[in-house]
């Protein structure tokens, strides 16, 4: 099942946002980012600078469960964007607040204590 799929599922089930958190940390993941040093193609080593968005004068860190949901955030704006390992990503951002496909109809805010209770949880 697609992560979107089961996103969407998790907001309507209860029982289902466990296996949704569960699937998470074992896929892939897009954020809105670009390499520190030309700002274009990311090459291994290099630093990120990675895109927040500001409400209510707290920052959050944008992320996307599919392509689509990046593609429909973005619009047609060209913007660099990585694809990462969801479990790896978050435990870089533990620290920030992050918000899950911004934008649409199906959106959540994880806030920083959040996120290191899930990845504490991990996969049990």
């Amino acid at each position: 099942m697609a992560l979107d799929s089961l996103f969407e599922q998790a907001f309507r089930d209860e029982e289902m946002q466990k296996q949704f958190f569960f699937e998470l940390l074992l896929n892939d993941v897009y954020i809105i980012a670009s390499s520190d040093i030309d700002g274009t193609r990311v090459k291994e080593g290099d630093n990120l600078r990675v895109f927040s968005i500001q409400h209510d004068d707290i920052s959050y860190v944008p992320i996307f469960l599919s392509m689509q949901s990046l593609e429909t955030f973005l619009g047609e704006n060209e913007t660099p964007y990585v694809k990462a390992n969801a479990a790896d990503l978050l435990e870089t951002l533990k620290e920030n607040n992050i918000v899950i496909n911004p934008g649409q109809e199906e959106s959540i805010v994880l806030y920083a204590d959040e996120i290191k209770g899930l990845l504490q949880q991990g996969l049990n």
